[in-house]
């Protein structure tokens, strides 16, 4: 059987100091409590699309955050798509691990139009058998005040 070391280790290429993309950031992720992975580097070749960043805690038990950067405008069932590809990995990667949060973030530049709002607002993603609220903030959010929001939906597992 493969711990979660073993696993991490084969995803070295996939390790990175920041989660942003074009513009579009998660801000003040300290690498030395947080494995910082880009999901585009962990899809495969011809897959389904992916989120941008996967984030495990180093210290277990694990809290895991799945994140989808989009520095314009998004489109909340692609994103909530991407977000769960990436659950579903996260998943995978921490099978046997105990988990003690969640978290799937959408990040955007613009403020979407209502009717997006609403489809967000009943966002899902599925992670260990249970349904999570996509979370959604402006890019640029840092990880601290995004953790420490209230009545956040980082449920306990």
């Amino acid at each position: 059987m493969t711990t979660f070391d073993d696993r991490l280790h084969g995803l070295v290429g996939a390790m990175c100091e920041r989660c942003d993309k074009d513009g579009c950031a998660l801000r003040d992720v300290p690498t030395d409590e947080w494995f910082v992975l880009d999901a585009d580097r962990l899809a495969e070749p011809g897959g389904s699309r992916s989120c941008d960043c996967l984030l495990i805690s180093r210290r277990s038990p694990r809290r895991a955050l799945v994140v989808e950067l989009k520095s314009g405008r998004s489109d909340a069932r692609r994103a909530t798509e991407q977000l769960q590809a990436c659950a579903t990995r996260v998943q995978a990667l921490l099978d046997g691990e105990p988990v003690a949060a969640f978290r799937a973030v959408l990040l955007t530049g613009r403020v979407n139009s209502s009717v997006e709002l609403k489809v967000l607002g009943r966002a899902r993603v599925k992670f260990l058998g249970r349904s999570f609220p996509v979370t959604h903030k402006r890019c640029g959010a840092t990880l601290a005040a995004l953790l420490a929001t209230s009545g956040a939906p980082s449920a306990r597992i």
